[in-house]
């Protein structure tokens, strides 16, 4: 597999979108803080990321990187900052990947709790919100981010905390919209890590 550079233009394309947002400073602060959470995993997982992936906040090399976004492009490459590592972003729901971390020292990313696509059939969701708690209580560092005015992230958010095994290690409430005009019900955000209870 030939190593690419994550293409430094397809931010611009969002620049007028309704995620514009995303890309403001303070915005990116929540990347930087989780690329600093998972720095010492050796495999790193995110579910969501189609418009800013952690890929590109990572300031060192693990072994892997897979990102799952149904609606990103395609991406993959062999290394990250000149050091071996198996990256992927997927055009793929979580519900349908099958994950290889048993056994393994992987951090979990969910910014934005924006997790939708969840099956209309009762015992189906309820199979799929199993397999993401199975997630969230596997990982060594789970890092959780979501704002708190919006109806869908902080519900998402709230299915998963009574379910979460793991120690709470951060908590951070943050306001993102000094550098910029939006008015919108994701400003206010609340950033978390957790760490495995696990020996």
């Amino acid at each position: 597999m030939k190593s690419q550079n994550i293409d430094p233009d397809r931010e611009k394309s969002y620049v007028n979108s309704d995620i514009a947002y995303l890309l403001t400073p303070a915005a990116k602060c929540r990347y930087v803080l989780a690329a600093h959470s998972v720095r010492d995993c050796d495999h790193i997982v995110e579910i969501g990321g189609r418009f800013t992936p952690i890929t590109q906040y990572l300031t060192k090399a693990p072994i892997s990187v897979l990102v799952l976004d149904p609606k990103m492009p395609a991406y993959s490459a062999d290394s990250l900052l000149g050091q071996p590592c198996d990256i992927r972003h997927v055009n793929a729901k979580f519900q349908n990947w099958d994950f290889e971390l048993s056994n393994k020292n992987y951090a979990l990313v969910i910014l934005g709790c924006s997790i939708k696509h969840f099956s209309d059939n009762d015992t189906q969701r309820e199979h799929e919100w199993q397999k993401l708690i199975a997630l969230i209580n596997g990982a060594a560092i789970t890092v959780l981010e979501y704002a708190t005015d919006w109806r869908n992230g902080a519900d998402n958010f709230a299915a998963m905390r009574d379910r979460i095994n793991a120690r709470k290690e951060l908590q951070i409430d943050m306001d993102i919209s000094s550098n910029t005009d939006m008015d919108t019900p994701y400003t206010l955000r609340r950033f978390l890590v957790f760490e495995s209870t696990a020996p």
